[in-house]
């Protein structure tokens, strides 16, 4: 089977490369690795190009393409899945984590914390889990009552956003939330690599994480659990939704039509480490 994701050099996508490989070679196949840009024009004609006629079907790990582009792929009667991410089309195939929830795990860890100016940098891939992770951090800051503020809510450059406030990466929109009149005492980051950046700002700005400003990531990359970087993140069952897309892929489902199209969602969960910590003086309201 194919697997198609946007940047090799993102450290979520090697666990989940990893977890659909073991599942085709469990059932005597294999897997084809193939690293596209998915903002450009002429994706579909690309992954034709890359795949077509080596594959007997393909998962896709970021979202794409409009309904056209999707009913042309399905003209190739080639089985196509979506992993981590659901593109715009309600016929779409996919397993996905919770990433709404996710969210609001970490802005309700933090503000448990006492922290009340959260910020929140965005992941750079314009996909529906960046978008529901955004979704996901306004709703539990008004849910608790705080207030949302958009200068706190960056998202760093993406085709067609770029403007006098658009930072680069994760670094460059931390040293400019730390700019900030009134800084945020920390920031949720829409993916371990935005906020692995994110504090190597903090560190050059010369404060101290967490005593100063607390981090939160997603995804639970492996360089997260290292002491000296003991990023607290929210992690989901990548292995999981690997091995059930490529066993639906595997196993002839997605020739079933008839069922509907396979949409399954996984619920994610808090991992807690040193980057989070109580804002300066806060106290825990304790009974």
């Amino acid at each position: 089977m194919g697997i198609v994701i946007a940047d090799i050099r993102n450290p979520f996508y090697p666990r989940l490369v990893r977890a659909i490989d073991d599942a085709a070679k469990a059932r005597g196949g294999t897997s084809i690795l193939a690293q596209v840009d998915f903002d450009r024009s002429g994706l579909v004609e690309e992954v034709e190009r890359l795949l077509l006629g080596l594959v007997d079907g393909i998962i896709f790990a970021s979202s794409w393409g409009s309904s056209s582009s999707l009913s042309r792929l399905r003209e190739q009667s080639l089985p196509f899945v979506f992993v981590t991410c659901i593109p715009d089309d309600p016929l779409a195939d996919y397993a996905v984590g919770d990433d709404r929830l996710g969210a609001m795990l970490a802005i309700d860890h933090l503000a448990d914390l006492g922290h009340r100016r959260i910020a929140h940098i965005a992941s750079d891939e314009p996909d529906s889990s960046s978008a529901d992770r955004i979704e996901g951090y306004r709703s539990a800051l008004r849910a608790r009552g705080l207030s949302v503020h958009d200068r706190l809510i960056l998202i760093p450059k993406r085709p067609g956003n770029e403007t006098p406030r658009t930072p680069g990466d994760g670094y460059d929109a931390a040293m400019q939330l730390m700019n900030e009149p009134e800084p945020p005492t920390a920031i949720f980051c829409g993916n371990d690599q935005v906020a692995l950046r994110a504090m190597e700002a903090i560190e050059v700005i010369g404060l101290r994480i967490p005593e100063d400003v607390s981090i939160v990531g997603y995804d639970d990359v492996s360089v997260a659990s290292i002491p000296r970087i003991g990023l607290t993140t929210v992690a989901q069952p990548v292995e999981e939704m690997g091995r059930v897309v490529a066993d639906w892929i595997l196993s002839g489902a997605a020739d079933a039509k008839h069922r509907g199209p396979f949409q399954a969602v996984f619920r994610p969960w808090l991992v807690v480490r040193r980057s989070t910590g109580p804002v300066s003086g806060w106290e825990p309201n304790v009974p």
